[in-house]
């Protein structure tokens, strides 16, 4: 089995939400982190389903799911086999979704 790439979409014009076909996500955060909340609340906003994990061992699921060092954000979200780390935008999340891409995930550290 090959491996993946990681790829970074730093930035990606926004695409339509899929309004009628709302996406569950998994987001690991450090409990104290406030800012990971407001990604959550982000992403449910444009029709997402998250579900929050506070965890104190967020190294140990980043390098579970293949996430570089380099790339680490302050949470980690996993979403339809993918890897959304950092505060990325739903407009890339979406054409990754549809794009489908052979990679781990986008990052936005």
């Amino acid at each position: 089995m090959q491996r993946r790439s990681f790829l970074i979409w730093a930035a990606a014009a926004a695409a339509p939400a899929f309004a009628q076909d709302a996406r569950r996500a998994t987001l690991y955060k450090n409990p104290q982190c406030g800012c990971c909340e407001d990604y959550a609340k982000y992403l449910r906003d444009h029709g997402y389903k998250v579900d929050v994990i506070p965890t104190h061992d967020l190294d140990a699921i980043k390098t579970k799911h293949g996430v570089p060092e380099t790339l680490n954000g302050c949470h980690t979200t996993l979403l339809d086999g993918y890897v959304v780390e950092g505060h990325v935008p739903v407009g890339t999340i979406e054409r990754l979704l549809r794009e489908r891409p052979r990679i781990v995930g986008v990052s936005l550290p």
